[in-house]
């Protein structure tokens, strides 16, 4: 038989071919002790599976020297029945495992011997092995080592490597855990099934989004999202504020120059990363205007990762002097996350040469939200046009008590990469129709140097032109039923206009009896309310062109009620059946056209 040793768990392979699965149940699990001889030394170290036993290697367990009794404990957070218990003692000093002594308990008590005694070690510290091995009978949960011997001059003191708990452990029918209480289905595995370690239940490939730990049972905190919970929500770059789901996706879209749902990935080069920089004041010696340049974008204070200028100015600046132009470069700006008071107000100045006043050259953008920045996202991306050299970041405005301030983590200026340009860097160089092609191209607009290819046009070439057949076919792709209703709105218009030239005729010809009693009729009471008129009344209404009097009085006198000349003696257009005037009458007639029955 064998044992092989991984991350806590040894698997014991017997001669038949059956396996047992031996487990640690004390790896990682919650640990206190008496007193803390240093920071490097606390109770964890004895459940964190390291087992190098020599002090200063940060692999031990240590009380605090004269002390009258020293006591460490662990619990198991489960019953257990009968394990095997395993103590690492120090090896670079062996008096103090004399006296040790080992507790279990089923419930937490004030007093360290309290429950049930399992071992005592007792000997001289030479002649004790390195490793304790004993089993603790009964069920239990609580695992206590005590001393209240002082073998050397500074008292009762505990310092040993590592503590273990073994037990025999097997699930069936697809669960786990200490209890067999969990289902290997209820895990967020990326790869999912229905077996799975019988104690951990760890996830071979990993949890899905949203999700952590060794068997993907633990949701993210609400500033992590993506697989295993590894990406922060910070480093996102969404427009305007969002909410951060399992998948990180921003829910208003991103800022110029990034991509996918979750506004991380970029196609830029960041021309400000370790470049020189100054600023106005310092807080405290470590926070230089060099870490706003240094790549690290974590927006804690006590992280060390920010600048941060003096407090209780009127006002604060920091710049970077990029060593180069760059033209139309986006500006990132990593705020502070653990307060955001100081967001507000801040204002981006941009310039081809250095000044001595940090407002000089060209204003960029202006920050404008809240006091308390809360309104402000933590990653603020805007372009800034034209051709510079100098970013400055200044402020005048205080938020808070402690007048103007600048702290922000990291600022950035990007442009596209080689072979890439246009918004967001999305377009490929290689994708244009230039005529002379190149993978690498103008950062902004792409223009093409030395023109287009034939049938391509615009800055990029990247436009096809418009060719006049497709408008040819796109008239000869008219449907029958288009062609069938336009020649049946022709045929209508036809009709209409026959129709009426026929009215018009009929009607001058006088073809119509009710229409040619209704014209007597108007014609006899108007001549009757006439008045003569001497000459040069006449003349005057001739020049009026009021005439239509005079001649209907003239035809009315000459007309027999009831009478009409024959239809068949007159043409169309040139009868005037109904007037049995003279010739002079109808040519007044035609003159008048047909105003004789508008004003008769």
């Amino acid at each position: 038989m064998y044992f092989v040793l991984i991350v806590g768990v040894f698997v014991h392979l017997t001669s038949d071919s059956s396996n047992a699965l031996l487990v640690n149940i004390a790896w990682k699990k919650p640990a206190t002790m008496s007193s803390v001889f240093s920071n490097e030394t606390p109770a964890t170290n004895a459940v964190d599976g390291n087992t190098n036993s020599v002090y200063g290697k940060g692999s031990l367990m240590h009380t605090k020297n004269n002390e009258a009794s020293a006591w460490w404990r662990v619990d198991l957070q489960t019953q257990i029945e009968s394990p095997l218990v395993v103590i690492y003692f120090r090896t670079d000093f062996t008096l103090r495992r004399n006296g040790v002594q080992v507790f279990t308990a089923s419930v937490p008590s004030y007093t360290p011997w309290e429950g049930s005694l399992c071992h005592t070690v007792r000997d001289e510290g030479a002649n004790i092995p390195d490793v304790l091995n004993t089993t603790c009978p009964g069920k239990w949960r609580y695992l206590t080592v005590y001393t209240n011997t002082s073998n050397d001059a500074h008292g009762a003191i505990l310092d040993f490597a590592e503590v273990e708990v073994w037990l025999d452990h097997e699930c069936n029918n697809g669960t786990y855990g200490i209890d067999c209480n969990n289902s290997c289905k209820s895990r967020h595995c990326v790869t999912s099934s229905v077996q799975c370690h019988p104690l951990t239940g760890q996830c071979a490939g990993g949890c899905q989004e949203g999700w952590m730990g060794q068997d993907c049972l633990q949701e993210c905190t609400s500033d992590m999202f993506g697989q295993n919970c590894s990406l922060r929500c910070a480093d996102r770059y969404c427009k305007g504020v969002s909410i951060c789901p399992p998948n990180g996706a921003c829910s208003n879209g991103c800022q110029p120059g990034w991509q996918l749902d979750n506004c991380t990935q970029d196609f830029w080069l960041n021309m400000a990363l370790n470049k020189p920089t100054k600023m106005s004041s310092l807080f405290i010696r470590t926070s230089t205007g060099r870490l706003g340049v240094d790549g690290d974008t974590t927006g804690v204070y006590r992280a060390g990762t920010m600048m941060h200028t003096q407090l209780n100015e009127t006002s604060a600046w920091w710049q970077v002097d990029l060593q180069t132009q760059v033209e139309s470069a986006l500006v990132v700006i990593n705020f502070r996350t653990d307060y955001t008071a100081r967001r507000n107000g801040l204002e981006l100045f941009t310039g081809s040469e250095p000044s001595t006043e940090p407002t000089q050259g060209m204003l960029c953008h202006a920050v404008k939200g809240r006091p308390d920045g809360k309104d402000i996202p933590s990653a603020l991306g805007v372009t800034c046009p034209d051709t510079w050299r100098y970013l400055t970041v200044y402020t005048q405005t205080g938020n808070d008590e402690w007048g103007a301030v600048l702290d922000f983590a990291e600022v950035k200026i990007l442009v596209c990469t080689s072979g890439k340009y246009g918004p967001n860097c999305a377009r490929d160089c290689s994708d244009r129709h230039c005529k002379t092609s190149s993978s690498s191209c103008e950062r902004v607009s792409g223009t093409c140097q030395g023109g287009c290819k034939d049938g391509w046009t615009g800055p990029d070439c990247s436009k096809e032109n418009e060719s006049p057949e497709d408008d040819t076919q796109a008239d000869h792709a008219l449907s029958p039923g288009i062609y069938a209703l336009m020649g049946a709105v022709a045929g209508v218009l036809v009709t209409l206009a026959a129709t009426g030239a026929m009215y018009v005729c009929l009607l001058r010809q006088g073809r119509l009896p009710m229409l040619k009693k209704f014209i007597y009729e108007k014609q006899v009471k108007g001549a009757s309310d006439l008045q003569p008129r001497d000459q040069h009344e006449m003349k005057k209404y001739d020049s009026l062109d009021t005439d239509v009097y005079y001649n209907v009085i003239t035809a009315a006198s000459n007309i027999n009620a009831g009478s009409a000349q024959p239809d068949t003696d007159k043409v169309c257009g040139n009868d005037y059946a109904g007037l049995d005037g003279t010739k002079l009458d109808n040519q007044n007639y035609d003159v008048l056209e047909t105003k004789v029955y508008e004003n008769a």
